[in-house]
Formats: C-alpha cells, structure tokens, sequence
C-alpha cells in the first residue's frame, strides 16, 4: 500500500494505474496528508465489492424466477390478484411519501 500525493498523482497517473492493474497496488491518494480516495486495479475492485462472483453466476430462467417469485408472494400471504395489487399500490404511496420526505431520493 502506497500513499501518494494527489499533486504528484496527477503527474504520473498512467503509472500508478499500471501499478494498481498490474501489481494489484493499492494506492491511497492524499490531500495536505490527509487520505482522500483509493485507487485499485479493476479486479481488486471487483473482488472487494463481490461484482466479479455476481457477473459470473449463471441468470436464472424467466419461468423459473416467475415461479419463485410466486410462491414467495404467496407465502408472504399475497395468494390472490387483488392482495398484490394492493402491495403494489402500498409500495407506491410509500415511495411518494419518502420522495416528499426527502426529495434527493426522486428518481
């Protein structure tokens, strides 16, 4: 782990981002001392944040999602047309009310 100015990163970026692919260097940016961001190598990061391992599983089959999906539903005691319908709308006003709450969340 290196720790590197963000002045001198900025000088000689293409070689710290060789360092972090190649070497899988993890190197700290830092500002007056004080640690900034990290630069890591895209495999570093996509062990870390487990990307890699999801990409990489197979996608389940529509029907068999649609079938899951439903018993989950119905488990949950969303057995009939009309009780998921009425999650669906419940779920909505929640959104509208968080989007009034805190309107950064608005999509």
């Amino acid at each position: 782990m290196s720790h590197v100015g963000i002045a001198e990163a900025s000088r000689s970026l293409s070689q710290l981002v060789d360092r972090a692919a190649r070497d899988r260097e993890i190197i700290i940016l830092t500002l007056d001392g004080q640690a900034k961001a990290v630069l890591v190598g895209i495999e570093a990061f996509e062990e870390l944040f487990g990307a890699k391992a999801q990409a990489e599983q197979p996608t389940m089959p529509l029907d068999e999602f649609q079938r899951e999906f439903h018993e989950a539903l119905v488990e949950a005691g969303y057995d009939s047309r009309e009780k998921v319908i009425e999650l669906v709308r419940e779920v909505r006003r929640e959104i509208a009310v968080e989007r009034t709450e805190d309107p950064t969340k608005a999509a």
